[in-house]
C-alpha cells in the first residue's frame, strides 16, 4: 500500500518558492505513480493506487479554490476550465477519471 505524504505542505514550511514547491509535488506524485506500477501484473491494485493518486492530485490542485468542490467530477471540471484545457485533453482526462473510478467494477481482462 502506498502511504501518501501530508498535503499541502506550504512553501513557508519548506523555505522554498512556489515554483520549487510545484516541482517537489510533481516529483512526489511521479514517485507514487512509479511505486504503483510495482503491483503489476495485479492491475486492479495498480488502478486502485492510480485512483488514489489522481484524487490526491485533485485535492492538492483545488485546496486554494474559492468555492467548495465536492467529488472528482467537480474538481476535474473546475481545473480544466480554470486552465482553459483544450477539448481533446478535457475529454481524455474525464475518460481517465471515469475509468479509474469504475475500475473496481471491471474484469481484470478489461483493465
Amino acid at each position: 500500500m502506498i502511504s501518501f505524504r501530508r498535503y499541502p505542505i506550504t512553501c513557508k514550511e519548506m523555505n522554498e518558492t512556489p515554483q520549487t514547491e510545484r516541482l517537489r509535488y510533481a516529483a512526489q506524485f511521479y514517485e507514487e505513480l512509479t511505486a504503483a506500477l510495482r503491483h503489476a501484473p495485479d492491475y486492479a491494485r495498480v488502478y486502485q493506487a492510480y485512483n488514489r493518486i489522481f484524487q490526491q492530485c485533485l485535492n492538492q490542485a483545488t485546496v486554494s479554490a474559492m468555492v467548495h468542490l465536492c467529488g472528482t467530477f467537480a474538481k476535474t471540471d473546475y481545473l480544466l476550465k480554470e486552465r482553459q484545457a483544450p477539448s481533446h485533453l478535457a475529454r481524455n482526462i474525464n475518460d481517465t477519471r471515469v475509468r479509474l473510478r469504475k475500475s473496481h467494477e471491471m474484469a481484470t481482462s478489461e483493465l
